[in-house]
């Protein structure tokens, strides 16, 4: 997470940002590896509810 951070400062994201990851079947996840989605650049509201 800290690498996501410092991407995100060298990218220039300054109000915040959100990070996702799949991971396994149910994550949409076909082949194994780690990666992170990074959300930012306007106000994404509350996360998702179950």
């Amino acid at each position: 997470m800290r690498a996501v951070g410092k991407v995100c400062d060298v990218v220039g994201v300054e109000s915040g940002f959100r990070a996702i990851t799949n991971v396994r079947e149910h994550g949409a996840q076909e082949v194994p590896h780690l990666h992170f989605h990074i959300l930012a650049g306007r106000h994404l509201g509350p996360l998702l509810t179950t």
